[in-house]
């Protein structure tokens, strides 16, 4: 535990994972039924301290597009095929209710 630290390093990690998971309110109500107290508010500021890391350019990237609802919202995902992992998802310019 750092000093005058207020949480333990791990349970600041979980945290860190929960509000990149969830987002704030999503998360406050997944935390609060463990049985802790934290605000929306912080476990956004727990996501917002971490460093990006760097990611390497990918050489072969795909694309595939999707319908959040039916002929409403429109999407596109990137995915790096070498490493298989997403790259980044977007919303298509022209979809309506994103």
């Amino acid at each position: 535990m750092a000093p005058y630290a207020r949480r333990t390093t791990r349970l600041a990690d979980l945290l860190t994972l929960i509000g990149f998971a969830l987002g704030g309110e999503e998360g406050c109500y997944l935390v609060e039924r463990m049985g802790l107290e934290i605000s929306p508010e912080t476990l956004l500021q727990l996501v917002r301290k971490q460093e990006e890391q760097e990611v390497p350019t990918p050489r072969v990237l795909g694309v595939d597009d999707f319908c959040f609802r039916r002929r409403r919202s429109y999407g596109a995902i990137l995915i790096d095929l070498e490493r298989r992992v997403p790259v980044d998802l977007r919303a298509l310019p022209g979809s309506r209710n994103t």
